[in-house]
């Protein structure tokens, strides 16, 4: 059982891992098609109208292939006014109740945006950008996506939480270590 529990582990965190390479190289198309777009204006006073729609879809995308590869690399903002005051038993507590409360808040945008993504497929919605038409589904899949592995490593978080808890009691917790981000 511990070995499937850790490959199954091991298998979400290649797909983490993709999502958030993908992300790095949907940013390094934004910047080379913006550049271009800018020499385009500038040297032939012309314009790519594709450059845009492009990178609106990109910006959308962005955040929900990575987001759980931040989370796993815990390169997040915390608010740390609250997790300095307390003892590092009730930070730790505080930690796995958000990342439960988390979960359970993607659990239910996981189900929204899915529906949204299967009415899409089923009723074939096409959006008509100024440059080309592309299917809904092939732009939104990334948002039910984004939500499950981000609501996946939540809970993650909290198992391992609720698994170090008494390790907990006996560590002083610096308050940077609530506080990296």
């Amino acid at each position: 059982m511990n070995r499937a529990l850790y490959m199954l582990g091991r298998a979400f965190d290649i797909v983490i891992d993709v999502g958030a390479l993908a992300a790095t190289w949907l940013i390094a198309v934004m910047a080379l098609t913006i550049g271009l777009e800018v020499l385009m204006r500038r040297v032939f006073n012309d314009s790519l109208p594709w450059v845009i729609q492009i990178n609106e879809y990109a910006v959308m995308a962005i955040p929900f292939l990575a987001g759980a590869w931040l989370l796993k690399q815990d390169a997040h903002t915390r608010l740390t006014l609250i997790m300095e005051r307390v003892s590092p038993r009730t930070a730790s507590l505080m930690r796995m109740g958000t990342s439960i409360l988390a979960a359970a808040i993607c659990g239910m945008l996981v189900w929204k945006t899915g529906s949204r993504v299967w009415e899409g497929i089923d009723a074939g919605t096409i959006f008509r950008g100024d440059a080309f038409s592309i299917r809904q589904a092939w732009i939104w899949w990334v948002l039910p996506f984004g939500f499950a592995t981000l609501g996946i490593h939540f809970l993650r978080d909290a198992y391992a939480g609720y698994r170090d808890r008494n390790r907990v009691e006996d560590e002083v917790v610096s308050p940077s270590e609530f506080a990296e981000i």
